[in-house]
């Protein structure tokens, strides 16, 4: 597919002014669109990626993989995390340019008995990272970006907020370090398509949907963080 068949906007909010007028905190908001994903979509992600300076800055990076595996429409966070290349524990047998990665989903709540932000937060202090990238599945407001949009963001996460049971936020003041979040609207609300309820949608082809995005983030992802080619990345899964 033509790379014009994406489209890429990135939204600065440097002021307080501006973060009062977006409710939305400071910080950096790059949203790629296409009705139609392919490689081509992992180069134009990992460009958009690269534009990230905490992520060019980085040496050590944090992988975390949010929501539960066993629910279909909440797994793109732990099916991506599986997929990135993880280097902490080969550090000495890896290029200088690669960054050292670490990968895991805390699952949730629910399945743990224990606060996602929690488990996260153990791990940020075990193994010090010097950057958290976060991937998660989001809700949408409108069908227009259902199951065509990656949302990439410098201001953290607010975890359940999109179904309305948010939990902790990662975030630098909760973590400590700078947190990338990259989601996907791949569910939305009954009510923001105008039916009187409390259930959450997501398309009957979500099995493959999940897949798609699982394998375009985590290759993008393993282009920047190992500084290799798409083809490499490819070869990797």
């Amino acid at each position: 597919m033509p790379m014009n068949n994406y489209t890429t906007q990135t939204t600065l909010i440097k002021t307080t002014a501006d973060s009062q007028l977006y409710n939305k905190p400071k910080g950096r908001y790059t949203t790629i669109q296409s009705q139609y994903w392919d490689n081509n979509g992992i180069t134009i992600l990992a460009s958009a990626l690269r534009k990230f300076t905490k992520i060019r800055k980085a040496s050590s990076v944090l992988i975390v993989g949010i929501g539960n595996r066993a629910v279909t429409p909440d797994s793109l966070g732990p099916l991506t995390a599986d997929k990135v290349f993880a280097t902490a524990h080969i550090a000495d047998e890896i290029p200088a340019t690669a960054k050292k990665v670490t990968a895991f989903s805390p699952s949730v709540q629910g399945m743990t008995g224990m606060e996602t932000a929690d488990i996260i937060q153990s791990i940020v202090n075990t193994t010090k990272p010097d950057l958290v990238i976060a991937i998660d599945a989001l809700a949408s407001n409108s069908l227009d970006r259902l199951n065509t949009t990656v949302q990439i963001t410098d201001t953290g996460i607010n975890i359940g907020a999109g179904l309305k049971n948010p939990r902790k936020s990662l975030n630098k003041d909760t973590l400590g370090v700078p947190v990338i979040a990259i989601g996907v609207p791949l569910a939305i609300m009954a009510n923001n398509m105008d039916v009187d309820s409390d259930l959450v949608f997501c398309t009957k082809d979500i099995d493959e949907i999940i897949a798609k995005f699982a394998k375009i983030i985590s290759c993008a992802l393993n282009m920047v963080l190992l500084r290799i080619s798409l083809s490499q990345a490819l070869s990797l899964e």
